[in-house]
């Protein structure tokens, strides 16, 4: 575990606090705990045709999988017909039930990961992510969709941490969330102009 910090964010600054006091470290989180706030939405880039696939070469049947988990048949059914999607914490248990990395079931955030795809892989929701890094989750939320103009260094720190990733990757993953930002901005702007 690493030390405790907490971030206070006040408008654009991020300040980082070493002494928790005898608040619960904020850096990494048992496993047991991954997942355990539902997300509002399941994991983006879910692909049930990849955990179809990584199921059969398992030999896990849809019952069995359900009961290693803990959920019910309907909800691993749900998933492998693309009715619902998993939240990340259930991602995470199945990953480590069929052996496999999370990625291996979202394989459109292999190549640039955003940093939302970094904390799915991390088998995080976003609640989750928000109580070990010590920010809201409106922050996170905020950081996540590219919202800020930079990525402080100890929110970067803590995400590397949390995530079980490294600085680089997480300030990689955060020039993708920018882009992608941008892409969005301008793709609305475009639409309003076509509407004129």
């Amino acid at each position: 575990m690493g030390a405790c910090f907490r971030l206070v964010v006040v408008g654009r600054d991020v300040n980082k606090r070493e002494d928790c006091g005898n608040a619960p470290q904020s850096v990494g989180i048992d496993p047991t705990e991954r997942g355990a706030h539902m997300p509002r939405a399941g994991v983006h880039g879910f692909s049930a045709a990849a955990l179809r696939r990584t199921m059969t070469r398992a030999g896990v049947s849809t019952d069995e999988l359900a009961e290693l988990i803990g959920v019910a048949r309907q909800t691993v059914s749900a998933w492998l017909n693309n009715v619902t999607v998993p939240s990340p914490g259930s991602l995470a248990k199945v990953a480590d039930v069929l052996e496999v990395e999370v990625a291996e079931f979202t394989p459109s955030a292999v190549g640039d990961p955003s940093l939302v795809d970094l904390r799915v892989r991390a088998g995080l929701s976003q609640t989750a992510a928000a109580v070990a890094l010590g920010v809201s989750r409106t922050v996170l939320g905020v950081v996540e969709r590219g919202q800020r103009r930079e990525l402080p260094a100890p929110l970067a720190d803590g995400m590397a941490s949390v995530y079980a990733s490294t600085p680089a990757d997480v300030y990689a993953a955060w020039e993708v969330t920018l882009a992608t930002r941008r892409q969005v901005l301008e793709a609305r702007a475009a639409a309003r102009r076509r509407r004129k």
